[in-house]
């Protein structure tokens, strides 16, 4: 019984068809409370003290609106952090929007896709490390190169097993 109330008296939070849902069943007046994705770009969500309380309230320009009130302060912060996570995390999934020239009830559904410099930089060495993979794999099929490596590899085969002068070594007899 115990662990059912731990498991079920946690702050959940996620974004479901452009709507953050955020589910406190651990607040002084246990809520489900739900706003547009959309609207989370021009607000904030913050924890307050208030009387021995701590609320979760957003903030939108003047506007406050408290969205639950907790007993202790890790309960409010849980709560917020729960609510940043499922933000975040909506970020790279499809989002559903109306479209205007679609029958209704037919989602129109967004990518947002991220991009930047290290997408560009690790690109590059990737391609990078390809063509020098290839370029090495080529020089081995050829069959390497000819040079001094080769002439000592002869030298060594016929001259393996007996003694011989330093000059005549040098000379490659």
């Amino acid at each position: 019984m115990n662990l059912l109330k731990k498991c079920c008296n946690k702050t959940q939070a996620n974004v479901n068809h452009g709507k953050l849902i955020l589910t406190c069943p651990n607040a002084v007046t246990p809520i489900v409370w739900q706003m547009d994705v959309a609207r989370t770009a021009s607000s904030s969500m913050e924890v307050h003290p208030k009387d021995n309380h701590f609320e979760l309230i957003m903030k939108a320009g003047s506007n406050r609106e408290t969205i639950a009130v907790f007993e202790d302060k890790e309960a409010a912060v849980a709560a917020l952090m729960a609510a940043s996570k499922a933000i975040q995390s909506a970020e790279n999934t499809p989002l559903s929007c109306a479209n205007e020239n679609a029958p209704s009830g037919t989602p129109h559904v967004i990518y947002k896709q991220k991009s930047g410099l290290a997408r560009k930089i690790l690109t590059w060495l990737a391609g990078f490390i390809v063509v020098f993979v290839v370029f090495n794999l080529l020089i081995a099929l050829i069959g390497g190169r000819s040079g001094p490596s080769t002439e000592k590899a002869a030298i060594e085969d016929t001259t393996s097993g007996r003694p011989m002068s330093a000059d005549d070594f040098l000379s490659g007899r």
